[in-house]
């Protein structure tokens, strides 16, 4: 069973590429630093080490977007989370020893709308989109629905396809009207 929430004192565990030679981070929340090994490494070798909790701080500034992969017999059954430069930095200069709660407990609120980005939270949208227009005309094939709905999107950031925006805004009527005109 995952332990979600741990509070211990604060260990620097440097780059956490290999397990600790001693018994330093036994009990402890280990502070690791991104670079050279992965996080899963990082992660085994906190909890290979005794260590009850990796955080782990970005090595360039921004947040840290990591993962532990998705084969879960490998995932430690430890919370690791990670976190800005400037937080592990903060944190490595000011809190060592410090009693420190990691808690990855997602709190699931079930009676509001709730705010996402990204490509998880699009692609159902554009799959209804795509169905919609398909289904006005079920003899089109689906490179040319992809291709009115790409042609027809609402650029949004660099002119194109980009990594932020993919092709854009997705404008059903004008997919459709695309279509029809062809």
């Amino acid at each position: 069973t995952l332990v979600a929430s741990v509070t211990a004192p604060l260990v620097s565990g440097g780059l956490c590429n290999a397990p600790a030679g001693d018994n330093s981070w036994v009990g402890k929340v280990v502070l690791c630093q991104r670079g050279a090994a992965s996080f899963l490494v990082k992660s085994q070798n906190v909890a290979g080490s005794g260590g009850l909790a990796a955080v782990i701080y970005n090595n360039v500034a921004g947040p840290l977007n990591g993962t532990l992969g998705d084969d879960l017999s490998v995932i430690p059954a430890i919370p690791v989370t990670g976190i800005a430069m400037t937080d592990g930095q903060d944190l490595l200069a000011s809190h060592i020893a410090e009693s420190t709660t990691v808690n990855t407990q997602l709190q699931l609120i079930t009676d509001s709308y709730e705010l996402y980005s990204g490509t998880s939270m699009a692609t159902p949208h554009v799959v209804g989109v795509a169905a919609l227009i398909w289904s006005a005309n079920p003899s089109w094939t689906n490179q040319q629905i992809r291709e009115a709905l790409e042609v027809t999107a609402e650029d949004l950031g660099a002119p194109g396809h980009d990594p932020a925006y993919g092709w854009g805004l997705i404008r059903a009527k004008d997919a459709l009207d695309y279509l029809e005109s062809q």
